[in-house]
């Protein structure tokens, strides 16, 4: 089995930035890829920003694509299949002392390996890429990577009992976020009422079925954003918005930028800068 030293990926690394709380290290996957058994270490928080993988870890299977997270001590064991071409990953590598500061203030999780979905914090995703691509944004993405945690922290003190409505009705929501959901869809997916599923939705994401559903398709258009020069009301169209101002205006409102603003600080392929001075 490999043990790996921080800094240190399976993967192909395309960026490394260096904060006061962590080091961030972007890493690529080509479908098909088999990452062999091995272990890190170093505490880090892996989140997958494109693609899917697969992780073998504990004797389970654990499928993973955009906004879904892994929490992993030093040391913990585990293998990776990777399901999908582009599959990336941002790897927080969390500094002692930051996390120290954190469990002081009531941050743990208890299971040393631990597999979550970010559910409303997932905007964090798109802010985190975004204080990478500026110079200036030390503040921003300490802001966010704090988002992350506590979005996984709060998913694990959730019970997960009695949960297979929770993963279908997500399902559903990842699939159909661009349009042709509606609650009785929804309700009949899960199985529950539609009264008794708002509530539990709501205990189980920390947010409405609704705001779950515009913070997916606001994610959906940062991402569209970064990665091409489409027109703003196709992207718009393409996101499910009524037309560009929607969208401008839930852009704001979640990441605090206009659409070209979030286009204009796209990050660069491959930067190697320490910040950490």
């Amino acid at each position: 089995m490999l043990h790996l030293t921080r800094g240190n990926y399976l993967g192909a690394i395309c960026a490394r930035r260096t904060y006061g709380p962590a080091q961030v290290v972007e890493t690529t996957y080509a479908s098909g890829q088999r990452l062999t058994r091995h272990a890190h270490g170093h505490v880090y928080l892996a989140v997958v920003t494109a693609g899917a993988l697969r992780e073998h870890a504990h004797r389970r299977d654990h499928e993973l694509s955009r906004g879904q997270v892994v929490f992993n001590d030093s040391g913990e064991e585990h293998e990776d299949f990777v399901l999908a071409e582009g599959t990336r990953c941002l790897n927080l590598e969390l500094r002692p002392g930051f996390l120290r500061a954190l469990e002081a203030e009531g941050f743990r999780p208890k299971a040393p390996l631990l597999y979550s979905g970010l559910g409303a914090a997932i905007p964090a995703l798109g802010r985190l890429h975004a204080a990478l691509a500026d110079p200036g944004g030390d503040l921003d993405f300490e802001e966010a990577l704090v988002d992350l945690l506590l979005a996984v922290n709060a998913r694990e003190k959730r019970a997960s009992a009695g949960r297979a409505w929770l993963a279908r009705t997500l399902e559903l929501l990842h699939a159909s976020f661009r349009g042709g959901v509606c609650l009785d869809r929804v309700a009949a997916v899960a199985g529950l009422h539609r009264t008794h599923l708002c509530r539990a939705f709501r205990a189980a994401t920390g947010c409405t079925i609704g705001e779950y559903v515009r913070r997916l398709r606001a994610d959906f258009a940062h991402v569209r954003l970064r990665e091409g020069e489409l027109p703003l009301a196709t992207i718009a169209a393409d996101c499910g918005y009524s037309d560009q101002s929607h969208m401008t205006r839930e852009l704001r409102r979640l990441y605090g930028r206009s659409p070209s603003g979030i286009r204009r600080r796209r990050a660069n392929p491959i930067q190697d800068l320490d910040r950490s001075s």
